[in-house]
């Protein structure tokens, strides 16, 4: 399935990167995901759906919104684009909290009967 993903699809590797990494796509793969950014949600969405056939639910504006604000803190030192001091509420983290525990269930419970794994209790 990976092999029809933007992640791996066009990438060419010489004789010498095939070499170095073995002749393994496993060893291809594992450095190819050390490599990516996980809080680029569109990517990291894609490749969900094309390696293992599991989507994201419609609506994860929540957990997008909370990445872009942590991209302020850490590269912006706390502010926005616009130069606006990022201020994040009580009510703020439970809502991400709701919203990252919705995530993860619904990519849980794919994966649960996707590969026939018994959820444990």
């Amino acid at each position: 399935m990976i092999k029809n993903s933007d992640f791996i699809k066009g990438d060419k590797y010489s004789i010498r990167q095939i070499y170095d990494y073995g002749n393994d796509l496993k060893n291809i793969i594992n450095y190819k995901l050390q490599q990516l950014v996980w809080h680029r949600i569109a990517t990291v969405k894609s490749l969900y759906k094309d390696a293992l056939g599991i989507e994201f639910p419609g609506d994860i504006s929540v957990v997008q919104k909370a990445i872009n604000t942590r991209h302020d803190i850490i590269h912006r030192n706390g502010f926005d684009r616009r130069g606006n001091k990022v201020s994040i509420s009580k009510s703020d983290m439970i809502e991400l909290k709701c919203s990252v525990e919705d995530l993860v269930t619904f990519i849980n419970d794919q994966a649960l009967d996707r590969f026939k794994i018994a959820a444990s209790t």
